[in-house]
This record gives C-alpha cells, structure tokens and sequence, in this order.
C-alpha cells in the first residue's frame, strides 16, 4: 500500500489530515467497572504523537471528556508505539 496520495498533497501545500478518535465508555461507566477520569488520566499521559515523547502532547494533540466519551483528535499522525 502506498500513501503518496497524502504526501503529495501535504507538499502542494495542502493541510496535513489530523486524526480523530472517539472512545464510547458508557457501559463500562455505568456498570462502575472504571472511571473515566482514569481513563483520561492515562490517555493524556501515553499517547506520543509522532516525534514525541509520551505525556508532552502540547497544542499538537487534544484529548477532551464528556459524561460516557473521551475524544483524541491529532492535528498529525499519532506514534505507532
């Protein structure tokens, strides 16, 4: 598989694809099995961005809490570690 579709267009000066993830806690939250506030906890500390180091996301990546979700968006690709 290629990704030059990407690239390409990142080099015409085109904006780089940043990455979402929405995790959907409710059962677990509801059942009382974790907290989400662990959950966020966790996430914020060990998720690398890639070129970084884990637990310095700064402004390159955001992670946010609802009630039952937590959303990680990237404005990069993430580490693949």
């Amino acid at each position: 598989m290629s990704r030059g579709g990407s690239a390409a267009a990142a080099a015409k000066g085109g904006k780089k694809k940043g990455s979402t993830i929405v995790i959907d806690c409710a059962k677990p939250v509801e059942d009382k099995i974790m907290d989400i506030a662990s959950l966020d906890k966790f996430l914020q500390e060990r998720i690398k961005v890639a070129g970084g180091k884990a637990g310095s996301l700064g402004d390159a990546a955001t992670v946010t809490r609802d009630k039952s979700k937590i959303t990680v968006t990237s404005e990069g690709p993430f580490s693949k570690r």
